[in-house]
């Protein structure tokens, strides 16, 4: 008479192979949900290039943003100052553009430099 570790031991193998041949029949790996006809190598190969156009993804979208903080917060207003729109000059004091141009300027440079920083985790 076998054992009970014996007898479980020998339901877990029919049942891992049962799922395994039905996942064959789909054609569908059962651990990463790729077809079986690639090779291990070319799986890793394609989930570096999934994370890797992910991150390509997210660093645009920060540099996006970047340059938006750049043209409404520092472009727009040294414009509007330059050509007086609406007497800007005289309704705004130096100091005031000079805070607001640092500030916009400064939030730029580290979205910017963020962007740089998230392209450092690209996968080869």
């Amino acid at each position: 008479m076998r054992s009970f570790a014996s007898r479980s031991a020998s339901v877990s193998a029919r049942t891992t192979s049962s799922s395994a041949a039905c996942a064959r029949r789909k054609g569908i790996s059962w651990a990463i949900g790729v077809p079986f006809s690639m090779s291990i190598d070319a799986t890793i190969s394609l989930m570096n290039a999934i994370a890797n156009e992910r991150t390509k993804f997210l660093a645009s979208a920060l540099q996006t943003t970047a340059t938006s903080c750049f043209t409404v917060g520092t472009a727009t207003p040294l414009a509007g100052y330059l050509y007086d729109i609406r007497n800007l000059r005289s309704t705004l004091d130096n100091w005031a553009l000079a805070v607001g141009l640092a500030c916009w300027l400064s939030a730029a440079a580290a979205l910017h430099l963020v962007a740089r920083y998230v392209l450092k985790r690209l996968r080869p």
